[in-house]
């Protein structure tokens, strides 16, 4: 079975060497984890994504960014795990948790 992983974060600039501290946690994580992952990405900042609302009939297409919350959805990924305990089991381990939160969902 699939399951999505949302992470979600704190938006904010982070300095050269945290930045290279992260990519260096999430390439770790890949390796660990990659015969699970069957698919991933970061997300640009809220505030360049569009929502529309209304259906098809009434269209209203809004610039981000849309609520104002503490975290924001940064990044997914979708885990082939056999249960939800081994897909939780996946996504503690990636780094967006020891700051943030993961977010899993059957698919």
């Amino acid at each position: 079975m699939q399951y999505l992983a949302l992470l979600m974060s704190k938006e904010r600039d982070y300095t050269p060497d945290e930045r290279a501290a992260m990519m260096t946690a999430f390439d770790n994580f890949h390796a660990k984890s990659a015969s699970a992952i069957r698919a991933g990405d970061a997300l640009t900042p809220q505030a360049s994504g569009v929502r529309i609302t209304g259906g098809p009939d009434a269209p209203v297409v809004t610039d981000g960014p849309f609520a104002e919350g503490a975290e924001v959805a940064c990044g997914y990924y979708v885990f082939e795990a056999d249960n939800l305990d081994e897909a939780l089991a996946l996504a503690r381990d990636v780094p967006v948790a020891a700051h943030g939160a993961i977010e899993v969902r059957p698919t």
